[in-house]
């Protein structure tokens, strides 16, 4: 499953896995500062950033193609492109016109604010054998509603200590929030 290519190789060549490994070649100055970015990293608060939102935070991507780029402006090379509408990203750094986003895989590029939306969706990331559960309450005796396999996404409705309300096409239901990801500490502490 690829969501994102990159610009300049063989289409054959550009699924993810294989991206992963030249990620890790070429990003790999900036991993130590991505990481720190990702774990544990301090909120900046809102009155700091550009847009006045906190960072870290969670976004979608808006389009279904989103160039991600090495530096915050039009004349930094395409790094990765995205092929994925809704893709949850978690915003790492902003300037007025630009966001920094880490993806599901870990990778971290900059886009146009005009490609993010402050929609909320969430990825199954990791399952446990035969899928994630969807439930029609947020417990694990409730009625199932749906299987979800890795990958898919869903929009993020509401969450409720570890549990997740979300929408996946015309079914609504409850899965476990740690098997979500795109999910901040502050969502799951309500």
């Amino acid at each position: 499953m690829a969501w994102c290519t990159l610009k300049g190789m063989p289409k054959r060549s550009r699924s993810l896995p294989l991206m992963a490994c030249c990620a890790a070649l070429v990003l790999g100055a900036m991993a130590p500062h991505a990481k720190a970015q990702a774990h544990g990293a301090e909120t900046v608060h809102k009155a700091q950033t550009p847009s006045g939102l906190p960072v870290p935070r969670y976004v979608s991507l808006r389009h279904d193609t989103v160039n991600g780029r090495i530096g915050p402006s039009l004349d930094h090379p395409i790094r990765w492109v995205f092929h994925r509408q809704g893709l949850p990203v978690q915003i790492t750094a902003e300037t007025e016109n630009w966001r920094r986003v880490r993806d599901p895989a870990g990778d971290v590029v900059w886009v146009h604010r005009s490609m993010v939306s402050g929609r909320r969706t969430v990825m199954v990331g990791t399952e446990p054998h035969g899928g994630v559960m969807l439930y029609k309450s947020p417990d694990e005796t409730a009625r199932p509603v749906l299987r979800l396999g890795k990958g898919v996404i869903a929009t993020l409705k509401s969450c409720e200590r570890q549990w997740c309300q979300l929408d996946v096409g015309d079914k609504q239901g409850w899965a476990q929030a740690k098997y979500l990801w795109g999910l901040g500490r502050q969502d799951t502490q309500r």
